[in-house]
């Protein structure tokens, strides 16, 4: 009787082990907090960075930054932004997220949710490189490339 009792000790251990190392999601080599330290359309922002941060879980991400060299305009009056107003911080504002997958060197962004309504439902394949603290996306079909450092 004792023998059997170890045996199921043992076959529930080995059971229980092998199920719940299963279960458990590889880590996303990219998951943690990004902001674009360089490129971007028109190649090399220099200088001038703008504010962005990337947010990466082990299945989902979230991307916001600031567009173009200089800095957002504020509203003239907070209360009651201009049609100008308007057009110029939707201009100059990107955001979107969704799920990902990485397989290899490259990167799937399935998009969910974004500022501009034409990309929701699309998959958008790019590259990808992450080496130590920097994260490089390649867009293949347009050349523009992002350098990003992990902020957390």
């Amino acid at each position: 009787m004792k023998r059997v009792l170890i045996a199921i000790s043992l076959v529930t251990v080995v059971v229980v082990g092998v199920v719940g190392h299963a279960e458990s999601p590889a880590k996303s080599p990219i998951a943690g907090v990004w902001k674009i330290t360089d490129g971007g359309p028109g190649g090399g922002r220099g200088g001038a960075q703008q504010p962005s941060l990337w947010l990466f879980t082990d299945k989902h991400f979230s991307r916001i930054s600031n567009q173009g060299l200089g800095e957002r305009a504020a509203f003239k009056n907070p209360g009651a932004p201009t049609a100008e107003d308007k057009a110029a911080a939707y201009d100059s504002f990107n955001a979107n997220a969704g799920t990902y997958d990485i397989k290899g060197n490259t990167i799937v962004f399935h998009v969910q949710l974004a500022k501009s309504q034409g990309i929701v439902g699309q998959d958008l394949e790019q590259e990808v490189e992450v080496k130590g603290s920097t994260l490089t996306v390649k867009n293949p079909n347009n050349g523009v490339v992002f350098r990003l450092t992990r902020v957390e």
